[in-house]
């Protein structure tokens, strides 16, 4: 029983990760037909945590810092920052 927990729980993750790809590709292709859309800093939010979530530091860098160029003070914005200077802090 223990194994086909353990098979189970390593099938999800395999389709968590595979969700978080295919979700990544479709807030890509949104931003680059429309980067200026009033929904393009939670995109951007959303891609930075992607990334940082499979330690791509860089990516997830690239995507918080666009996400504070257009949402300064929305609602991650302080997560974002906090983020931002752990990393630089490393």
């Amino acid at each position: 029983m223990v194994g086909s927990n353990a098979i189970r729980m390593a099938e999800g993750s395999a389709d968590a990760a595979a969700l978080q790809l295919k979700a990544a590709d479709h807030l890509q292709k949104f931003l680059a037909a429309k980067p200026t859309a009033p929904q393009a800093a939670q995109a951007h939010y959303i891609l930075g945590s992607i990334a940082a979530q499979r330690d791509d530091n860089e990516t997830a860098k690239t995507h918080f810092q666009k996400y504070l160029e257009l949402e300064p003070t929305g609602p991650q914005a302080e997560e974002v920052k906090k983020f931002l200077a752990d990393l630089t802090a490393q």
